[in-house]
């Protein structure tokens, strides 16, 4: 039975258990830039950082129905949970009113993805505008986090 660890030498503390396999494979649950395989820096760890790598993708979105860019995309890393959390992201327009809420998924730690598809709460597209999002981790701890953004719908 093959049992390593890996380290990042930058990074004293910073380990990783590795098992035998080809490390080229990537699991199900993985992606090309982030796998099993990374290894989380103690720097992270120690900031009580709950997010990282927030990522909108496109930006700004064309939800016309032409199958090019009709979605926006969030991608983000959760770390330092102990339980799973929900997480729910809320998009308003610039003037505060509200768009919509997407349904709050249930998650633990790693690598999350919610989609919207330019449609508000009585499924219209809404108009091309710079809006708002609101993401909100509801966790295991007294406070919730909340992290405020905005992105782009065009035609």
């Amino acid at each position: 039975v093959y049992k390593r660890q890996a380290s990042l030498s930058s990074e004293p503390g910073s380990f990783q258990n590795a098992t035998s396999g080809n490390s080229t494979d990537l699991g199900p649950d993985d992606q090309p830039t982030r796998s099993g395989t990374t290894v989380t820096s103690p720097s992270v760890i120690r900031s009580n950082q709950l997010v990282d790598a927030l990522h909108l993708d496109p930006n700004p979105f064309t939800p016309n129905g032409d199958g090019i860019n009709d979605q926006v995309i969030l991608d983000l890393d959760l770390f330092l949970m102990t339980t799973s959390a929900d997480v729910s992201l809320t998009i308003f327009d610039m003037a505060g009113r509200f768009i919509h809420t997407l349904q709050p998924v249930s998650t633990s730690a790693g690598t999350q993805q919610m989609v919207w598809d330019g449609r508000g709460g009585t499924n219209e597209l809404v108009p091309p505008g710079i809006y708002t999002y609101k993401l909100l981790l509801d966790t295991d701890e007294e406070e919730n986090r909340t992290i405020f953004g905005t992105f782009g719908v065009v035609y």
